[in-house]
This record gives C-alpha cells, structure tokens and sequence, in this order.
C-alpha cells in the first residue's frame, strides 16, 4: 500500500480516474463519489477509529503576534464562526444554498443541494475543539511520515492549541 497526500478535490479526480483504489477523505466528497457510484463507502465516518469521527475538518488559526496585536478582530472571526454553525444548525434548508455559493467562489464548482444534506448529515457541526483529536491527528500524521523529526512520545501540542479566546467568545466575554 501507498499512502498518497492529496487535496480532496484532487482525490475525486483521481477516482475517477481509477489512479487510486480507496480513499480516506472528508465530507462533502465521500458522500459523492459514493452517489456518482465511482466508490463505496467502507466506514462511515464516524465510526472511523481512533477517535470515530471526532476530527477536526476546519480549524481558525492565527499566530501568536496577530492575537496579540488583534484580539478584537480575532474574537469576532471566531464569534462569524460561531454564528455561522448556529445558523446552519437551526436553517439548514436555508443553509444549504449558502454552503453551495460559498463552495463555487473557492472552488469554481458548486455542488448539487441534495449532495451537500447528505454530506452534513455526516458530520457533527461544531465550534467544539477536542486537543486530544488534533493531538491523535498528529500521532497519525508523524506514522504516516508527515510530521518530520517529532517522535509520538515528546508530542507536545501544548505551545500550538490555546482555546482561550473560543472560551471567552463562548461566555459573552
């Protein structure tokens, strides 16, 4: 077996183009390599060991200079996040045609609205930010040989994964 890194739209293309045998991939993709009928989903999402399905897709990041220089603008970013969530979360039919616009300004390609319900129905939605999933993530990342020169054992994510500010943003500070 080869492991192969790839960007998710790239991995579609490689399906379909038989390159690749199977896939470990993110919503909205599986959901539609499977309705195209290029592929089968093997393991449903969440029921992906180790952490089943608890992995972060979308993570807000920003140095360490820039929270300090903007802490105000940073706690609005993650207050437009966490807004955005619970938008989706109680209008999903109107959330849909939203997920769908924003997917063809990044992309140049939209996806289909039945698609992308089946895809969100994969996954949890969440500002919630699990250190221990990140941290497996990398323990992952250093098997597979991404992470370079960090051996599992002296992992420590603790410098990088400061939920301060979502803390505050979530207590109306």
């Amino acid at each position: 077996m080869q492991i192969i890194a790839r960007a998710p739209a790239d991995t579609l293309i490689a399906i379909r183009q038989k390159e690749v045998d199977a896939t470990l991939i993110p919503e909205p993709w599986g959901t539609q390599m499977a309705q195209e009928g290029i592929a089968t989903i093997l393991v449903d999402w969440n029921k992906i060991p180790p952490n089943n399905g608890d992995y972060p897709l979308t993570i807000l990041t920003a140095s360490d200079d820039f929270i300090k220089k903007y802490p105000n603008a940073v706690k609005g970013a993650i207050k437009a996040n966490q807004d955005a969530i619970d938008f989706i979360k109680k209008n999903p039919d109107q959330a849909y045609p939203l997920i769908n616009k924003e997917l063809q300004e990044l992309s140049g390609k939209g996806m289909d609205l039945a698609l992308i319900k089946a895809a969100v129905s994969h996954f949890s939605v969440t500002s919630d930010v699990s250190k221990e999933a990140i941290e497996e993530m990398a323990k992952v990342s250093i098997d597979a040989g991404y992470i370079k020169d960090v051996k599992k054992e002296q992992l420590d994510l603790s410098k990088f994964v400061d939920l301060t500010l979502l803390g505050d943003v979530k207590n109306g500070k």
